[in-house]
């Protein structure tokens, strides 16, 4: 009976601090999260509340971001809110412009001596010269009425109409360029080419990007080199 009181009551504190562990983990999280919104919220500070709505300013930027990264439906949104879903276009979209004009500072491209600095450990050996990893990124969109526009945003390769951005990176991870939007049927490389990302480098900078991208002869006659990422062996290749 005795060891049977001792293993009854070794379960009880171990349960006991599994739950203290768990409680902690869950606040840690909240406290996380809620400071996530706080620091995002700093975003809106001088911003005129709609009046259309009766949500807070931080409701509405919570509100764009479900938008942004959900996609969820607007019927869905208002639901969830408690408002008319034609409110919940129009925040999202005064919100969306509101958070451009905020954030679009925060793209820099840093100059090369900070960006050799901040060299990942494992580039150093044979790419320490790269200054910006490039490729880019589709966002599917429904298929327009216009035919004209049809016809642009239409990728033979995903079967689907879709935008196209170029997106530069550095080596440590940060978004140092974003270019505009173009139709999804335009190429990697001619995409790149008129984006105005050329402008941005300097003789003897390293770029690397996949084999989408043809750009070893506008790169030369800048000083510049393309480093062509190869998929290993063991990767599974597209067809």
């Amino acid at each position: 009976m005795h060891s049977l009181s001792l293993h009854h009551h070794w379960c009880k504190s171990y349960h006991e601090a599994g739950m203290h562990s768990l409680s902690l983990h869950h606040h840690w999280c909240k406290s996380y999260h809620e400071a996530g919104i706080h620091s995002l919220s700093l975003v809106l500070c001088g911003v005129v509340k709609a009046d259309f709505t009766k949500l807070t300013l931080r409701d509405e930027l919570i509100l764009t971001l479900m938008k942004l990264r959900l996609n969820l439906l607007n019927e869905d949104i208002a639901y969830r809110f408690g408002i008319h879903k034609t409110s919940v276009s129009k925040i999202f979209h005064t919100r969306l412009h509101i958070l451009y004009v905020k954030l679009k500072d925060f793209i820099m491209r840093p100059e090369r001596s900070i960006v050799r600095k901040t060299l990942p450990t494992i580039f150093k050996p044979h790419f320490s010269e790269v200054v910006c990893i490039i490729d880019c990124t589709e966002i599917f969109i429904e298929r327009p009425l216009n035919l004209l526009a049809r016809a642009q945003t239409f990728s033979n390769y995903k079967k689907h109409n879709m935008v196209k951005l170029l997106i530069g990176i550095t080596p440590i991870g940060c978004i140092s360029f974003v270019s505009k939007a173009w139709g999804g049927r335009v190429s990697n490389s001619e995409l790149t080419r008129s984006s105005g990302i050329f402008s941005k480098l300097c003789p003897g900078g390293v770029i690397k990007a996949d084999r989408g991208f043809c750009l070893q002869e506008d790169l030369g006659l800048l000083q510049c080199e393309l480093i062509v990422l190869v998929a290993p062996c063991w990767c599974p290749q597209k067809i």
